[in-house]
């Protein structure tokens, strides 16, 4: 297993201890979007893509989330009825697999009467 950390790459793994892995991860994101007077603002949203080429495991540290958490939309490695709950800081992605997470918004708590 080898570890990616955000925009720094362990090229020699010498973090992991183990031989060089090249895994493709990216997150794209979006600023607060335009929206008609007087409504609220839509918050920022992301997604994070991932692949893994190799036949092992490899352990990826993911950047923070835009105004939320991430939910793990899409797990190749994983059976549709075997998703994984919503990563915090770091997620296991199997080998020759994709990933794919969303920010989601940590909804607010209602008010109280």
């Amino acid at each position: 297993m080898h570890t990616f950390v955000g925009a720094v790459v362990d090229w020699a793994c010498a973090a992991a201890g183990a031989a060089p892995t090249n895994v493709l991860a990216l997150m794209l994101s979006e600023g607060t979007l335009p929206t008609p007077p007087g409504s609220r603002p839509i918050a920022p949203r992301a997604l994070y893509l991932a692949f893994n080429p190799y036949d092992h495991p490899v352990l990826l540290v993911l950047p923070p989330p835009l105004n939320g958490v991430w939910r793990v939309v899409c797990d190749a490695s994983m059976p549709l009825s075997g998703q994984q709950p919503s990563p915090d800081t770091t997620y296991e992605l199997g080998p020759k697999s994709a990933l794919l997470l969303a920010s989601d918004p940590i909804p607010s708590s209602p008010s109280p009467l």
